[in-house]
């Protein structure tokens, strides 16, 4: 079985993480999107906050992993994994714009 995708399914795939994008564009695209981890100390250290600040927020404690990702945001504020989990900490909090919802 082949690791590829056909050119049929990467186009579904882009239409649908760009829903807004032209169907021309969405088949005719064939960009490879790859994660690029950086490896140096500020990196590393990062990588070890936001692993604390998920085991924290998992255990219960959801300002402390707050707190700890925008550490490692302060860090390295170009890491979008960062970012994402710190959005999923305001969504179990309730909290959108700097606003609670009950």
């Amino acid at each position: 079985m082949s690791a590829e995708l056909s050119k049929h399914d990467s186009a579904i795939l882009n239409c649908v993480f760009n829903p807004n994008l032209p169907l021309e564009e969405a088949v005719a695209s064939q960009e490879v999107l790859q994660d690029e981890e950086e490896d140096d100390a500020v990196h590393q250290q990062a990588k070890q906050l936001e692993i604390q600040a998920v085991q924290t927020a998992e255990s219960g404690n959801l300002n402390e992993g707050l707190k700890l990702l925008n550490e490692a945001i302060a860090v390295v504020p170009k890491k979008p994994s960062l970012y994402n989990n710190r959005a999923n900490i305001y969504q179990y909090l309730r909290k959108f714009d700097g606003k609670t919802i009950a």
